[in-house]
């Protein structure tokens, strides 16, 4: 093994990340990693690139969640033009994991999502306002992506195009692949007969993977007719649950309501069994009474 030169090594961890390394790892051993987790901030990407043979990045995001640095931090900061800034971005590219997470509040920032266009393969985007180019990354990321499998757009004003984006990638879910999505818009749902298209996409396939939450306001009158369909059932922190099961396939239709601070949504899950396909069968996880219907 010490004769297998470093950039092949590299190259094969390039292809690995937290989740297929750290997280399967024993709970004590992930309670070590938590109580030495530190956090230090650069206000620029020289100490990244120095150590890229041991720096990943998992997140990029406009949002310091309290923790932006401080004037002081910023002083010998030098301030670049967007094509400079651009190049600075790219050359951090291959330092971002492979299943990473995109969070963005300012979508008039178009050069944040033209650099990493058709560059990086996210897990899971986070977007709070829309714009040509955050549409196409977003179109690209559903087409392109193996990993992509958690969406959430916050805020109500998005373009009609966004939906066949969205539905997209809920009929890439599979049993290995769960996908979530998740919108707060009520004017994108409005009209568009979406849950009906979904139950006659399952009926006919049975297979169905995915979970999509919206505001109980777009619940239209052809939305709740199209629900009015079920069995109530209750299930461990989830009360009030309603449920169909398909007729042919091993697979169920589970819809819910949870209540947030600023809104009340809806849950519509389509979850099969996958026993035959992984060890961790979601059906079983998350809904162990109905795994042995």
């Amino acid at each position: 093994m010490n004769a297998v030169p470093f950039n092949f090594v590299d190259s094969v961890v390039g292809l690995l990340d937290h989740r297929s390394t750290l997280e399967p790892e024993s709970k004590e051993g992930t309670k070590i990693i938590a109580k030495k987790r530190e956090s230090t901030t650069f206000c620029d990407l020289a100490t990244i690139r120095k150590n890229r043979r041991f720096a990943r990045i998992d997140l990029i995001t406009d949002s310091s969640n309290g923790n932006r640095p401080s004037e002081e931090d910023w002083e010998d900061a030098r301030i670049l033009g967007e094509t400079e800034a651009a190049k600075q971005l790219a050359s951090m590219i291959p330092q971002f994991e492979p299943s990473s997470h995109l969070c963005w509040h300012d979508g008039e920032k178009e050069i944040v999502f033209r650099s990493l266009m058709d560059k990086v393969t996210l897990r899971e985007i986070t977007l709070h306002s829309s714009g040509p180019m955050v549409i196409l990354f977003l179109e690209k990321q559903i087409d392109n992506s193996p990993y992509l499998d958690n969406v959430y757009l916050h805020g109500e004003r998005w373009p009609n195009s966004v939906l066949p984006l969205l539905i997209k990638l809920c009929l890439k879910g599979t049993p290995r692949k769960h996908v979530s999505v998740t919108t707060d818009s009520t004017e994108l749902l409005i009209g568009t007969n979406f849950i009906q298209n979904f139950f006659d996409y399952w009926k006919a396939n049975g297979t169905l993977n995915f979970l999509f939450a919206f505001p109980e306001k777009a619940l239209d009158s052809e939305g709740r007719q199209a629900l009015s369909n079920y069995q109530e059932g209750n299930i461990k922190f989830i009360h009030s649950l309603s449920f169909l099961r398909h007729k042919t396939e091993r697979a169920f239709f589970f819809s819910y309501f949870r209540e947030t601070t600023n809104n009340r949504y809806c849950f519509l899950d389509f979850t099969s069994c996958g026993c035959h396909m992984t060890q961790q069968c979601l059906l079983m996880k998350r809904y162990p009474p109905f795994h042995s219907f």
